[in-house]
């Protein structure tokens, strides 16, 4: 989580997505919805669609409908679908706290709760309505849940 926001952002500030503040098709693999300007479909999703539309390029007919790397540009770092297309699992666990206070990007409990055994996933994914694939937004699963919706990426802390 704490790297993964820097990352997704690829040097961009105060954007929803990693190529600006508005969605559709030309910039990421997910389900869009632009007809009625409401919680569930937001005003940046500029796709053209009035009901819930899987992206018509990687929709083949059987799920999941996910797109190869390299189906859209990357961000200003060169990382590709840091938006869109498949959640990305994070080494932070969860809490419901965390984003409290006006926090900005912060780091996830040290070990789990018992309440809450689950490790972050970032990034939306191909069947996240605009809403859930901006850059601030966060689910969990727990590590041993299986889903044809989340991925991982290699990564390393940076050296300083």
């Amino acid at each position: 989580g704490v790297v993964w926001e820097k990352a997704a952002r690829g040097g961009l500030s105060g954007k929803r997505f990693p190529w600006g503040d508005e969605i559709n098709h030309d910039h990421a693999n997910y389900k869009a919805w632009a007809g009625s300007s409401s919680f569930l479909s937001p005003d940046y999703d500029t796709s053209p669609y009035t009901t819930p539309t899987y992206h018509p390029a990687h929709k083949d007919g059987t799920e999941p409908y996910t797109s190869p790397v390299g189906s859209f540009a990357p961000n200003g770092y060169g990382l590709y679908d840091m938006a869109g297309n498949m959640w990305d699992w994070c080494w932070d666990w969860y809490s419901a706290s965390s984003y409290t206070d006006g926090a900005h990007d912060p780091k996830g409990p040290s070990e789990p709760s018992p309440e809450q055994p689950y490790r972050v996933v970032r990034g939306g994914n191909w069947s996240s309505l605009a809403l859930i694939n901006r850059l601030v937004s966060r689910s969990a699963y727990a590590p041993s849940w299986s889903t044809d919706q989340v991925s991982f990426r290699l990564a390393r802390t940076p050296v300083l």
